[in-house]
């Protein structure tokens, strides 16, 4: 797939960061308090 070097430049979400970081914390065992 090609992405443009606009879309390159685009940061990740800050949201969908944190998601996946408590997505792993959780896979490891560790308790995570989501809203």
């Amino acid at each position: 797939m090609f992405l443009s070097k606009r879309a390159r430049l685009i940061s990740p979400s800050a949201t969908l960061a944190i998601a996946a970081r408590a997505k792993a914390m959780k896979a490891e065992g560790i308790d995570v308090i989501g809203f």
